[in-house]
């Protein structure tokens, strides 16, 4: 499709961050593919169920960290992933694909930045499946993140070929430093302090949610003690 689009158009076309090619295409959804595998998470889910079938009652007694435990289980599941899914489509993609491969600097940006964006994704659906101390189900939040994130967040289609209202609307919102945020930097498509101010806002993100969490977990448990779970 970007193929037939960008020959159509000349073989690029101009963008609010720069000339886009039918290289940096292929990279960018290549390169989304890779990190899709790299930072899913399911915690949403397992929280969910968890509260639902009283389990968090005995996960608040073992001597571990109910959070991070269930980080660590993402962290190994990726890992898992990682080799048999993401490195395999990788070396793939490389052999017989026009990637484009940035310099060392960008590479190293763009793989802070993925890895924050893990942890940003991480503590978003964490939230949303703490709600489940208070609705039947969650499901539903699941998808509309999933939405958002793969329009705001630049998940299949980057950003930089969205209206201006889009784009701006996406500046006030976490979805876009998930996905766009580390691609771009891979890309070298932002500059060198504008790579990291989307790292920098990443942090504050999750530092918000990690405020947030506190406060719903807090509520939560509490909810949980005064109906005896």
């Amino acid at each position: 499709m970007w193929n037939a689009l960008l020959k159509a158009a000349g073989g690029g076309v101009a963008t609010g961050m720069g000339y886009v090619n039918l290289e940096d295409m292929m990279t960018y959804n290549v390169m989304s593919s890779v990190a899709t595998i790299l930072i899913s998470t399911t915690v949403l889910n397992e929280v969910d169920e968890k509260i639902k079938s009283g389990q968090v009652s005995i996960d608040l007694i073992r001597p571990f960290n109910f959070k991070g435990s269930l980080f660590c289980s993402t962290i190994g599941t990726n890992s898992v992933k990682a080799s048999i899914e993401a490195l395999p489509l990788l070396i793939f993609s490389i052999l017989l694909y026009d990637i484009s491969i940035p310099s060392f600097k960008y590479q190293l940006l763009s793989l802070f930045c993925l890895v924050n964006a893990l942890i940003l994704l991480f503590m978003l659906n964490y939230v949303l499946g703490l709600l489940g101390f208070w609705y039947l189900s969650v499901w539903q939040f699941r998808m509309i993140v999933g939405i958002l994130i793969m329009i705001l967040g630049g998940q299949q289609i980057p950003l930089w070929f969205f209206p201006d209202y889009l784009v701006d609307a996406s500046a006030y919102l976490p979805f876009r430093l998930v996905y766009f945020a580390p691609l771009s930097i891979f890309l070298e498509k932002t500059s060198l302090i504008d790579s990291l101010s989307l790292i920098l806002q990443q942090f504050l993100w999750i530092g918000f949610f990690i405020f947030i969490e506190k406060t719903v977990w807090s509520r939560g448990i509490r909810k949980l003690v005064i109906q005896g779970g």
